[in-house]
């Protein structure tokens, strides 16, 4: 070998060395887990805007937000005075996109509103936004007589989406056809009936996938008999798994159901426990519910919760969704039916941004399923709201118990208007689930709506970094 060559493998020996630092050498495996890295930016994308949106950060640490409306036109983004442990009016209609960038970011929480207490579209109902991704389930609806909705995706990028949406129903799989190759334009949104996906059909849940590009999902259910509006919902977004918590349903003498989603080929066994005001117990029948090949299921709860507010988990031998459904009725036919998604339980604090005081009667439903948990539970400013000034709740919450708590007995009595809540888990103590019930009483007959409470993640894995001997460099 001359000694120009000698040296440059040489050289390049010695540039392996340093950048290979660190890092297992062939044959050898490490076994310490990377550190996870920091999640310094976040967004949420609100495809179905109706009413009010309120944007709002949770725990102590600043970001900075900004807001764009997907009108397909090329809007700078508006900035956003958010300070931790507020929430501000997000401008625009339609859809619209909200993005944090800084320590706070994971604190980022956007939510869509809609109060209608009279006439032919009235109804109560809240969407607590998600980011834009490949793909999403959606669970809830139908298209039978007395049900209508629409699937609405909006696109926050720079170039066309393209989507194919899938539809499950009581009645087993749709003709897929109606829902493939659908293009979502550049920073913009799409609407598509649901009966033109799923004609005739009960109980629907809808995967949408994206084969270009990326897009948020939501789906407006609204219900009538003839001429009598029975409220409006917006179905759960949810995703697959084989234990799944539904966090939040409420007590009451109207149809509770559990509605189980399974995508499959082969019947999936589940059971069912539900963790009440009192502890935690199977219902009777549930201990192996037998959930059909690519349809949908609803598993009666009515009796269970008449008298108490709970959490539902699901364990199964394969994957499913899950979300839990609620109708409140009153005299004659009126009547409103919410949704409950099933959610993991609170890695952080999560700030629901716009909590109507007054009309609506707001309330935390919290369930700790294994160990004890604690809650900090804050009532914290909204723009528009009182001026709301009130120390942090602490709540126990005991191993196997459900606790409500009524957001009206954290703030001084007759305190009226928009306030924004966040709910904080002890990290030292067991996981806590928590969701959020709605209910309002005007004349024409009660209004019902709900969420299940997640947060977003703080931190993200760290890829593992191996050297590849295949791999060189060469003079």
């Amino acid at each position: 070998m001359s000694r120009v060559r000698a040296a440059a493998v040489a050289a390049t020996l010695l540039v392996g060395t340093a950048v290979g630092a660190g890092v297992p050498a062939p044959g050898e495996r490490s076994t310490a887990a990377p550190a996870p890295v920091p999640v310094v930016g976040t967004s949420a994308l609100c495809a179905d805007v109706r009413g009010a949106t309120l944007a709002g950060l949770a725990g102590e640490a600043p970001a900075e937000v900004t807001a764009r409306r997907l009108d397909g036109g090329a809007a700078d983004p508006v900035p956003l005075a958010v300070v931790p442990g507020t929430a501000v009016e997000v401008p625009g209609e339609g859809a619209v996109q909200v993005r944090a960038a800084g320590q706070g970011a994971p604190g980022l929480s956007v939510q869509t509103s809609v109060f209608v207490d009279a006439g032919a579209v009235r109804g109560l109902a809240i969407d607590l936004c998600a980011p834009a991704a490949p793909e999403s389930w959606l669970v809830g609806g139908g298209t039978v007589v007395g049900e209508s909705g629409v699937l609405l995706l909006a696109n926050p990028d720079d170039e066309d989406a393209v989507v194919d949406v899938t539809v499950l129903s009581a009645e087993g799989p749709v003709d897929e056809r109606p829902g493939r190759g659908l293009g979502v334009p550049a920073r913009g949104r799409l609407a598509v009936p649901l009966d033109e996906l799923a004609p005739e059909r009960s109980r629907l849940a809808l995967r949408v996938r994206a084969t270009t590009g990326r897009v948020a999902a939501a789906v407006r259910v609204e219900r009538s008999d003839g001429v009598v509006p029975r409220g409006v919902d917006v179905a759960a977004r949810t995703a697959l798994g084989d234990e799944l918590v539904v966090p939040g349903l409420p007590a009451g003498p109207g149809q509770r159901a559990l509605v189980l989603v399974n995508p499959g080929d082969v019947p999936v066994r589940a059971r069912v426990e539900v963790t009440a005001l009192d502890g935690q117990f199977v219902p009777e029948g549930l201990d192996a519910v037998e959930v059909p090949a690519q349809s949908t299921a609803a598993i009666d709860l009515t009796g269970v919760l008449a008298a108490t507010p709970a959490a539902v988990r699901v364990t199964a031998d394969g994957p499913l969704a899950a979300a839990g459904t609620a109708e409140d009725a009153g005299e004659g036919d009126r009547r409103d039916t919410a949704t409950w998604a099933a959610v993991p339980a609170l890695a952080g604090p999560v700030l629901v941004p716009d909590v109507a005081l007054g009309p609506v009667d707001p309330v935390l439903v919290l369930s700790a399923l294994s160990g004890d948990a604690v809650a900090e539970v804050s009532v914290l400013p909204a723009e528009g709201g009182p001026a709301v000034a009130v120390p942090p709740r602490r709540v126990d919450v005991p191993g196997g118990r459900t606790v409500v708590v009524p957001v009206a007995s954290l703030v001084p009595a007759g305190t009226a208007g928009r306030v924004a809540v966040q709910v904080a888990p002890d990290p030292v103590g067991s996981p806590l689930h928590a969701g959020l019930l709605l209910r309002a009483g005007p004349a024409e007959g009660p209004l019902l709506a709900g969420a299940a409470l997640a947060s977003g993640p703080r931190e993200v894995p760290r890829p593992r970094v191996v050297r590849d001997p295949a791999v060189a460099v060469r003079p």
